[in-house]
């Protein structure tokens, strides 16, 4: 039987899956008190290791000249989430706590693209939540899964079961930078640029003889945030604004958490503050409306059903925070690329041997076939075998004049009526249980669920549990 090191390792090496520019195999520190006192390993047993073949050491001196172990799994085998320590991340308020718990019901169209890792997230999440939910604690910004997901696979997101769109604010890095410079030095050209609505990256592009609009965000950014310099004086000349910049990333702030030489990280951790600060009322919003989301820093994802009101509550929150701002709509089409694996060519062959290896009946053996374009029928179709075994025997073919049927009021009074004798007392139901019920029990193949439950509660047919917001009991019984 494997040692759990050796496990630990290799599941380790597993996690560097959600890099798409590390090496997956890099070698893993870990103390000698770690390897000590939790693996009670000695230096004769490593040394086995090696000998045996499943295990590489290095060596490396610190930066403050300590000699340092690192460890490389070599061989096929397992992988263990119970055996990675928590991440570091910031205590979750009541507002993360519940972004987390609503990650749990992400899933994928059927047969949609996907990456190594995000398919090892949707498999172990409920096992293990803490090692793909972080609030960094550089500037308290959010990243799961979701955020490393490529942008054009994010369209092939199920939430709860339901197909999704989403918001994101357009330029909001230097919609920000427009309001702190305003802050602390009042009018200026920059400011001005923004409020009165100018793309900043076409108004760079233009002084810096750029050819493309993508080119000057990049050069935009770069200059930003790094160290300060006269980059910005050739471009703009030597306007406040930039003297404000530049004079920002030289002075240590007691705020940012880095060390003193990085202070020319300033800037970068204010903005990304305050676009935490913002997105943070967002989030609180959609939470208060019952609104399921999902967050990729400035955007967040949600069921199409919901996009009209989460579009409103969101652009109430912009308003109160600028003059002038733009949210844009994403697409609703379903990625096309049939890129399944993100990582380097380099390390492909060797991820699919250490994992096939570990796990031979695994999902994470990558197919080859070629992914076609899924419609809406294909949604439902993924979502109920039923439907998909009818469809199938009858050749049925999508209605391309589909009504709405969310809100057929037949429908949901009768569906409400069924429940009322179907809901359990004595019996605390989750979320996705109701919804679960409510789906058996209605004939709309997209049943508008928030509405359904709100009219089981207004009905007196459930409650919501006092102690869980998200779990349900039915009216007049007890949560227990």
């Amino acid at each position: 039987m494997e040692h759990k090191f050796i496990t630990y390792i290799r599941t380790a090496h597993f996690m560097n899956l959600r890099h798409d520019n590390r090496d997956v195999f890099a070698p893993v520190f870990v103390s000698s008190v770690e390897l000590r006192e939790r693996f009670f390993l000695t230096s004769s047993s490593i040394t086995k290791f090696i000998d045996d073949g499943v295990l590489e050491v290095t060596e490396k001196i610190t930066s403050n000249g300590n000699l340092a172990k690192y460890y490389r799994a070599i061989m096929p085998g397992p992988i263990d989430m119970s055996l990675l320590p928590p991440k570091d991340s910031q205590p979750l308020s009541p507002v993360t706590l519940k972004m987390r718990q609503q990650l749990g019901f992400v899933s994928l169209v059927s047969n949609s693209p996907s990456t190594i890792y995000f398919d090892a997230f949707l498999k172990y999440f409920h096992l293990r939540p803490d090692l793909f939910f972080v609030v960094d604690n550089f500037s308290g910004r959010v990243h799961t899964p979701v955020t490393n997901f490529k942008s054009e696979y994010r369209k092939n997101i199920l939430l709860n079961g339901n197909p999704t769109t989403s918001l994101d604010v357009a330029t909001m890095q230097p919609l920000l930078l427009g309001k702190l410079i305003y802050h602390h030095i009042g009018s200026n050209e920059y400011t001005n640029w923004i409020e009165n609505g100018d793309d900043i990256y076409e108004v760079l592009k233009t002084k810096s003889g750029l050819a493309t609009r993508d080119e000057a965000k990049k050069l935009f950014f770069q200059i930003l945030f790094s160290k300060p310099s006269d980059e910005l004086s050739k471009l703009f000349g030597n306007a406040d604004w930039i003297n404000w910049v530049n004079q920002y990333k030289s002075a240590p702030i007691k705020e940012n958490p880095t060390t003193p030489d990085k202070v020319h990280n300033n800037l970068a951790w204010a903005l990304q503050s305050k676009e935490v600060e913002v997105m943070a009322k967002v989030w609180d919003s959609m939470i208060k409306h019952r609104i399921p989301f999902l967050s990729v820093h400035d955007e967040i994802i949600v069921k199409e059903i919901d996009l009209i009101q989460a579009e409103i509550l969101f652009t109430d929150v912009l308003k109160s925070e600028f003059k002038y701002f733009k949210l844009n709509r994403k697409s609703d089409q379903y990625a096309l690329k049939n890129d399944v694996s993100v990582q380097s060519e380099q390390n492909e062959d060797k991820i699919k041997q250490i994992l096939i290896a570990a796990e031979p009946k695994s999902d994470y053996v990558i197919e080859d076939n070629p992914l076609k374009e899924p419609s809406k029928l294909d949604v439902y179709k993924a979502k109920n075998p039923h439907l998909k075994l009818l469809i199938n025997n009858l050749d049925l073919k999508l209605d391309p004049h589909p009504s709405n049927n969310q809100n057929w009021s037949n429908d949901v009074m009768n569906t409400i009526n069924k429940l009322r004798d179907i809901i359990e007392p004595d019996k605390t139901y989750t979320l996705e249980e109701v919804k679960i019920l409510i789906s058996k029990n209605i004939a709309a193949l997209n049943p508008n669920y928030t509405l359904i439950i709100q009219g089981l509660i207004d009905a007196n047919i459930i409650t919501i549990n006092p102690f869980f917001d998200d779990r349900y009991y039915k009216y007049g019984s007890t949560p227990f």
